[in-house]
């Protein structure tokens, strides 16, 4: 029953406000981190060069709006990304191809999945929308949300194959 409700609100939240795309507009509580087909350093830096790499599985009844995603972690069995998973997420990742830039579906943004770079004390937190093909990348203050429709077949698959990992 709470996966059906949740389903109904992320199916009421992309339709009723669906407008194609929407330009993007700054947050004041958020530094910008994007300009055209680049990232914020400091998360480039730590995608590129993570200690390790988490991901886990989103409850339909864990979204909490206002979250730093870092909840996620605590509340579901996650895996560690061996080299090779790595390597592909970050070759996803860090295509610039694979994004649609400076523009965002309008709908409700409800992670997934949620992966965790780690370097050292600090984090990116990618949080995935599946339902959108959106991604939102989380680092501090920074933060940044990205259509993947270009790579949207191969993410998804790639997304799948970690879930079966999980079980």
């Amino acid at each position: 029953m709470k996966y059906l409700i949740a389903l109904l609100c992320m199916g009421i939240g992309f339709f009723l406000g669906y407008i194609p795309f929407k330009n993007e507009k700054k947050d004041p509580e958020m530094t910008e981190v994007q300009n055209e087909n680049h990232l914020d350093s400091k998360i480039l830096e730590i995608l590129k060069t993570p200690t390790r790499v988490k991901f886990t599985r989103v409850s339909p009844t864990g979204f909490a709006p206002g979250g730093t995603g870092k909840e996620y972690l605590l509340q579901n069995t996650s895996i560690v990304l061996n080299s090779f998973q790595t390597g592909r997420l970050q070759k996803l990742l860090l295509s610039s191809e694979n994004f649609i830039w400076n523009k965002t579906k309008r709908g409700l943004f409800l992670p997934t999945s949620v992966f965790y770079f780690e370097k050292g004390a600090r984090i990116v937190i990618v949080l995935i929308s599946l339902p959108l093909n959106q991604i939102q990348m989380i680092e501090d203050e920074r933060m940044v949300t990205l259509d993947y429709d270009p790579m949207q077949g191969v993410f998804n698959e790639y997304i799948n194959e970690l879930i079966k990992d999980l079980k």
